[in-house]
Order: C-alpha cells, then sequence, then structure tokens
C-alpha cells in the first residue's frame, strides 16, 4: 500500500515548477500538485487532502486531481472541496469492500455504494454523480463507459426539502411563538449578566431579526451599516447585507441588498460599529472598510482576508448560541440553537404575519419562490390555544418565571421603599401589591405584566395572582375575538409566568405548618 502510494508522489514531482501553479475563478493561486491544498479564497478556507484516500485509490488519484481542478478554475474551490469529500467518502467505502486496488470505476461500484448509504442519504450522489461525469467527459483515466451511461440512466431520490418546517420539529424546526419569546428573554438576560460579549449580543440578535447566513455576516463592513434622516425628522438605519448563494457571482460583496433595522437594533449597532472603525483607525487602517464583525485576533490583510471566514463565523455563532439558556416548552429542555434555525423562525413568523411567497423569497435573499412555499404552508399552523389548563400544564416546562417567590415585603430586596411595589388597580380595585421589584434604576416595561417574566421580579405570597392570570385570560379572548389569534398570543408567556408562580405559591402553602 505504501509503495503505490510513493509512486504517485514520484509521479507529480517529476513535473515542472510553472505546471504545479494553478488558479481559481477568482484568480487565487494554489500548488496544484501538492498533496494537500490549503488556501483562502474570499471567504472560504480550502484544505483538500489527498494523502487522506486510501491506497486502493492510488490509481485515480491524479485523475481526480485534474477534474478537481477543473473545478477550482470554472466554479467554485468550495464545490471542488464538497465533490472531494464526496469522493473521499466513496472511496472508504470501497475499501472496506474491493478486495484489490480499483483502477477503474464501474457500476457495480456505485450501485453497492448507493445501497450502503441508503434511500435517506441518497441524495448525496448527485454530488458524486456530477463529479464523476465531468470525470469522464474529460476523457480522464478512472471512470469507465458503462458507470458514466448509468449515471445517465439512473435516477436518483433527492433530499426531502424544509421536513423541519413542514412538521415544526422540535429540535431543528421554526421556534414556536412561545420559544422564540423565551429564546430572546434568554438572550438578554444571558448579555445582561456579562456572558455574551456585545459583539455576541448584537450578532445573534441580527441572525434573529434579518435570518441572514453566516457567510453573509461575515462579508459585512463597517461602512455597510447606515444611518439615515427621513422626512419629518425620523432616524432610520438600515443594513447593506452582500447576497450569497447567487449563481454565476465570485464576488461576495459585488451586489449588495439594503435591509432596514428597528431603531432598538440599529442605534446599539451604530455603537458598536462606531468602536469596531475606531478600533482600525488607531491601527491605520481604513475604518469604514473594517469587517463589521473582525476577528479576535487581528492581522494585517486586505480585501476580505482581514474578514472571518464563514465557517469561523458559524462556530462563533454556535458558541455564542451555546450561553443562550432558553427552555422550550414543547421538551422541557434547553433548545437546540443554531444560525439556520433561527433563519427559518424568521421566515416562519413573516408567513404567520400574512406575507406572501415573493416578500418571503426577497426576506431570505432567494432568487425565485421555488424553496419558499414550505413557509407558506407552515403559517396554516393551528395557534395553541392557552386556557387555563393548559397553561398550567405548560408552566412547568416553559420557565417563563425568572423571579423568586417572597413571604412578603419583609423579605424583598428593597424593603421600605414604597416605589418598589407592583400593584395594578385594574386588575384588584383594592390596590393589592402584586409582589417588589428588586431593580433600583427605572423601568420603562409595563408592569405588572411585564413583571412576572422579569428575573428583578420578587412576587409576594399572598399577592392576587390568581386575578392578574383572569386578567390576562380574559384580555386574550377579548383580542382573539377581535384581531384574531396571532395578536392574541402576545401575552402567553406571561400567563404561563403567572401560572408558575401560582403553583409555587400552592407549593409553599403546603409546605406551611
Amino acid at each position: 500500500m505504501k509503495k503505490r502510494k510513493t509512486t504517485v508522489l514520484i509521479a507529480l514531482e517529476s513535473q515542472g515548477p510553472s505546471s504545479r501553479i494553478a488558479f481559481t475563478r477568482s484568480g487565487v493561486p494554489f500548488a496544484w500538485a501538492a498533496m494537500v491544498w490549503h488556501f483562502r479564497d474570499g471567504l472560504h478556507q480550502i484544505h483538500v487532502d489527498f494523502g487522506a484516500l486510501p491506497a486502493c485509490v492510488n490509481a485515480l488519484v491524479n485523475s481526480e486531481r485534474e477534474a478537481l481542478r477543473w473545478f477550482m478554475a470554472n466554479k467554485s474551490p468550495t464545490t471542488a472541496k464538497n465533490f472531494h469529500d464526496r469522493f473521499l467518502d466513496f472511496a472508504r467505502f470501497l475499501e472496506a469492500t474491493e478486495p484489490a486496488y480499483v483502477k477503474e470505476l464501474k457500476p457495480e461500484h456505485f450501485l453497492n455504494y448507493r445501497t450502503a448509504i441508503g434511500r435517506g442519504h441518497e441524495h448525496l450522489l448527485t454530488s458524486l454523480r456530477t463529479f464523476l461525469k465531468r470525470w469522464f467527459d474529460m476523457r480522464l483515466p478512472g471512470v469507465s463507459a458503462e458507470l458514466n451511461t448509468l449515471m445517465k440512466q439512473i435516477r436518483i431520490s433527492g433530499g426531502v426539502r424544509g421536513r423541519a418546517v413542514r412538521q415544526m420539529d422540535p429540535l431543528t424546526g421554526p421556534l414556536t411563538h412561545l420559544e422564540d419569546e423565551a429564546f430572546q428573554s434568554a438572550l438578554n438576560q444571558a448579555h445582561a449578566e456579562g456572558q455574551l460579549s456585545r459583539q455576541d449580543y448584537l450578532l445573534i440578535w441580527l441572525f434573529r431579526a434579518i435570518g441572514y447566513r453566516p457567510i453573509q455576516c461575515a462579508a459585512l463592513k463597517v461602512r455597510d451599516l447606515r444611518m439615515e434622516t427621513l422626512p419629518g425628522g425620523v432616524i432610520q438605519f438600515c443594513l447593506m447585507v452582500p447576497r450569497a448563494k447567487q449563481r454565476g457571482t465570485i464576488d461576495i460583496r459585488r451586489e449588495l441588498k439594503k435591509r432596514p433595522l428597528v431603531s432598538q437594533l440599529g442605534r446599539p449597532l451604530m455603537d458598536y460599529a462606531n468602536v469596531v472603525r475606531d478600533r482600525y483607525f488607531a491601527l491605520g487602517e481604513d475604518g469604514d472598510d473594517a469587517p463589521l464583525f473582525p476577528p479576535a485576533k487581528y492581522k494585517p490583510a486586505t480585501g476580505l482576508e482581514k474578514h472571518m471566514t464563514g465557517s469561523a463565523m458559524s462556530r462563533l455563532a454556535g458558541a455564542a448560541l451555546e450561553k443562550v439558556h432558553a427552555v422550550s416548552e414543547r421538551t422541557g429542555r434547553p433548545m437546540h440553537l443554531f444560525a439556520t434555525r433561527l433563519r427559518r423562525t424568521m421566515a416562519t413568523r413573516a408567513s404567520q404575519e400574512g406575507y406572501g411567497a415573493l416578500v418571503i423569497a426577497e426576506l431570505l435573499d432567494h432568487s425565485d419562490t421555488n424553496n419558499v412555499a414550505v413557509y407558506v404552508e407552515a403559517s396554516s399552523e393551528i395557534s395553541q390555544r392557552i386556557d387555563r389548563a393548559t397553561a398550567h400544564a405548560l408552566a412547568p416546562l416553559a420557565n417563563a418565571f425568572l423571579g423568586r417567590l417572597i413571604e412578603d415585603e419583609t423579605e424583598s430586596t428593597r424593603k421600605g421603599d414604597p416605589t418598589s411595589r407592583i400593584l395594578d388597580l385594574r386588575i384588584d380595585q383594592s390596590g393589592q401589591c402584586m409582589g417588589s421589584c428588586a431593580q433600583c434604576s427605572a423601568c420603562s416595561l409595563k408592569a405588572p405584566l411585564a413583571c412576572y417574566t422579569c428575573p428583578r421580579f420578587e412576587p409576594w405570597l399572598d399577592g392576587p395572582h390568581e386575578k392578574v392570570l383572569d386578567y390576562l385570560l380574559e384580555e386574550r379572548e377579548r383580542i382573539e375575538a377581535k384581531d384574531g389569534a396571532r395578536m392574541c398570543s402576545i401575552n402567553d408567556r406571561t400567563i404561563l409566568a403567572v401560572c408558575k408562580v401560582i403553583q409555587l405559591c400552592r407549593e409553599h402553602g403546603k409546605e406551611s405548618p
């Protein structure tokens, strides 16, 4: 086995130095005759290791290399890397099933591999077939004419698109309304407690707000964030987002799409961008050309080389999302969070708000509506009806109440401070307090409804929590009759928090002598 691999290396070393340099479609040079292709092309770090191929396919290495070089020059490095990964898996299958070295790929090899990977993963054969057909068309040795004929005739099942969205998968599908609120609450809390840096916090909020892909985020520059003054003096923030996955595009920043941002997100993002700009100016660089989300370790570079790669941005987002401990009312466990799931959530919410396929395709940066039908279908999801019984059943799972139950005001953080008392005469005309607020600074949220989901809330054991629940349930029915099921769910998480407080009060009563 070692002798065969050594023979391949000698054949490669015999070529002239000038013939060993090839170029990607975007003009990046790489040593095509090396056993490892490792280079950066724009926002992609490319790593192709021919040494990882098993010895049984040594006779095919040169042909695979030539075919991959064609895809590097005519398509994209990421496409070539994907084809290599598919061929590597195919070769490992051959190593496990073939008693001798493979000098030519034949129909039985392809069909046996198809059976081995199973129907559920058959769509992976599409990439392998595309690669092997190009290999054959280039008249490179290694792919038999019989296999080429088979690949033209065989029908390969495609992957099931949109399954996670269509089935509202609790692990990978869009977040439900309650889950989304729990996620946003946990995100804000993680940042307030210092678990998330400002960069990570704003990054995740952008994923949730506009549903962009990690590679689009990696391509953002400081100058892409803009503040405009509209007629009447209204300030509007917008982000010029680089388009991704546009067929035939070499430069991801060739076309930018304007996305407006609400001021609650745009203003802190602008403050953050100014800090990044000043940091790069201090380093003697153009701060406006700096990446909006720069890598942790600075290195002098030009163009997109100074940006994080798309995969590095994915890892950064994944690590940040792991710090957001939001519990799902469907599973009773911490949510499985990743960038694509937030993207699915954004598109599903848009559909439920009544936006059509064209708008959703625009939001997702799709060039057509072929892949957005699943979100339109998801809008028919029946909103869960929250009544008293359902709310009490979901309350232990939702983890919506984040404060601490206290006996009375004497146990409160700000005992003796009358401004800490929470009450509402609309709910209880006797003026009985629901609890105390442990926060010393001013709060702009609406009490007492916003209090029950706040970690600074200290409900009293004898507070009128049942009356608060009655008020919220009646308000829900009123809104549903007037505005429909979508609008009435606005206070559902608060309802679950109130139910949890009631349950804690009952448990405390049972434990009392």
